[in-house]
């Protein structure tokens, strides 16, 4: 939906800048074009290497349901250094 209204900004500005002919306008229009196409490679790029979910003992204690006392949330970003998070079950699972 965003990129549908960012879209929609970057048609609009397009088309002011050509009605009014004003160069200001047109440059606008191409940053714009220049930073969704980046954005939309970052997020590309970024969700081929970067991996996140919940570490196997969060997952067994959610379906035991005996021990939910904490939980760890594994954060890996494809390169060096991957790291957990811990945080209460009661946050992870939403009190289900």
């Amino acid at each position: 939906m965003r990129k549908l209204l960012f879209l929609c900004l970057i048609l609009l500005t397009w088309y002011l800048a050509a009605m009014y002919h004003l160069p200001s306008l047109m440059v606008l229009a191409v940053a714009e074009i220049l930073l969704f196409a980046v954005m939309f490679g970052i997020s590309r790029s970024c969700k081929r290497k970067i991996r996140a979910g919940f570490d196997r003992s969060v997952m067994a204690a959610y379906w035991s349901e005996k021990d939910r006392k904490c939980g760890r949330l594994y954060v890996d970003p494809g390169g060096p250094g991957s790291f957990f998070l811990s945080a209460p079950c009661r946050d992870l699972f939403c009190g289900i």
